[in-house]
């Protein structure tokens, strides 16, 4: 027993500066791994955008989300209302119908290459910050056939790319309040 204690501890002794080297590749490993999400998530993030005379043309890429890009760039430049339009190549939308009779959306998804062929909507001051209005037109093909798709925009993804041209007010604030059916929201001049 004594000497089976003697051999693990010799064993032990030699096997621990393995252990601690291949602890010390792990952890460099695991830094790698988090430099690689970092570099992997900078570059589906390359979004660019330019102020020229007060209207914001900005360039989306690959893997961007479309919405959330135009609420960050207006947040960014200080626009608190705003028009804007665009086209792209995308990969994902989520759009939805309305339903008068019920004041809710029908939503519905597709996914594969869609051109966006028009992309038109506003940034208005709500109650809780700005809130974004967005409606799209996609083509894409099916069966050899071009087909279209469109409505409330909910989310778009960018795969080749979108350009959007965003128009601040100037002179005034475009506010919201509620329309007159119930579900929706209308502009509220100040």
């Amino acid at each position: 027993s004594k000497e089976k204690a003697q051999k693990e501890k010799k064993l032990l002794d030699e096997t621990y500066p393995i252990f601690i080297a291949l602890k010390g590749l792990m952890a460099i490993l695991r830094e790698l791994e988090i430099v690689n999400y970092i570099l992997e998530k900078q570059r589906r993030h390359t979004m660019e955008y330019r102020n020229y005379n007060g209207i914001i043309y900005l360039r989306l890429d690959k893997g961007d989300e479309v919405l959330s890009s135009i609420t960050d760039v207006c947040q960014k430049e200080g626009i608190r209302s705003c028009i804007f339009s665009g086209i792209g190549g995308c990969d994902y939308a989520k759009l939805g119908t309305f339903r008068p009779e019920q004041g809710t959306y029908a939503n519905y998804e597709k996914s594969g290459m869609l051109e966006l062929v028009s992309l038109n909507g506003d940034i208005k001051e709500g109650g809780k910050g700005p809130l974004i209005h967005a409606h799209a037109c996609l083509s894409y093909e099916e069966n050899e056939e071009i087909k279209l798709i469109g409505g409330h925009l909910l989310a778009l993804r960018v795969l080749v790319t979108a350009e959007i041209e965003i128009r601040p007010v100037v002179g005034g604030l475009i506010k919201t309040k509620d329309g007159q059916i119930a579900g929706t929201k209308v502009w509220d001049f100040e």
